[in-house]
């Protein structure tokens, strides 16, 4: 049901028009991206209220969607993870705490995609209990969904889902959010972590159950350096 609801939110939203042959594509430049944070952390940050605005701001253009949303993880730095994990242990038992968590990890990282779509999902359940506040729960759900679809769109420039152009991402939610939401693709057979023929770079390959007009190859690629990375500086903070 959620799948169904969320869904059918997300394709009311425009997409980017997803051909291969006619979408430019802007590789992450993570080295780059890492200098900007470091050298310029409040322009960067600027650039991430910006993408966050109820209304989009259309002079800002696709390189700084991408520094924004990649240049979030240097400021977060996976810091969110531990509260995501509470947020979808207590979605199906205690909505009310789910919310709070979700509103925790967004705190944090407000370009986490599952959180973004968590927070929807549970407000417009909450819609169910609480009728007389229907429009503003839905408003307010329908924020986190424009939110949502502008990260896709973003992670949409990055590549072409190919070995040689694979689409980056910050989390391995992004794949599978990207891949459910932004694709209408949700049944996956395996993942697999490989490394580029060329220059090595890690990437999962997603082996796919089903095809739509947005998808239809067997297997979709993604970027995951950055994911590498935050989770080896979080297994060290842990030790």
């Amino acid at each position: 049901m959620k799948k169904k609801l969320l869904l059918f939110l997300f394709f009311l939203l425009p997409l980017l028009t997803f051909s291969q042959q006619e979408r430019v594509i802007i590789p992450v430049d993570w080295k780059a991206i890492e200098q900007n944070v470091l050298q310029h952390p409040d322009s960067v940050k600027g650039l991430i209220k910006c993408l966050l605005l109820p209304k989009l701001d259309t002079t800002l253009t696709m390189p700084e969607r991408i520094l924004a949303f990649y240049g979030q993880t240097y400021f977060s730095k996976s810091l969110e993870y531990d509260d995501v994990r509470k947020m979808m242990d207590t979605r199906k038992t205690n909505p009310s705490a789910a919310l709070s968590w979700a509103d925790r990890v967004l705190n944090i990282n407000p370009f986490n995609t599952k959180a973004l779509i968590e927070k929807a999902d549970l407000l417009l359940k909450k819609k169910k209990i609480n009728p007389q506040d229907s429009t503003k729960l839905d408003s307010i759900a329908q924020y986190y969904i424009h939110i949502a679809m502008r990260l896709f769109n973003t992670i949409a420039t990055t590549g072409d889902g190919t070995s040689d152009h694979p689409f980056s991402v910050t989390s391995v939610s992004d794949e599978y959010n990207f891949l459910c939401y932004y694709l209408d693709i949700c049944e996956v057979k395996q993942q697999s972590l490989i490394y580029g023929e060329k220059n090595k770079a890690p990437m999962d390959v997603l082996y796919l159950s089903e095809k739509s007009e947005y998808w239809d190859k067997p297997e979709i690629y993604f970027d995951i350096k950055r994911v590498l990375e935050l989770e080896t500086a979080s297994l060290k903070k842990k030790k």
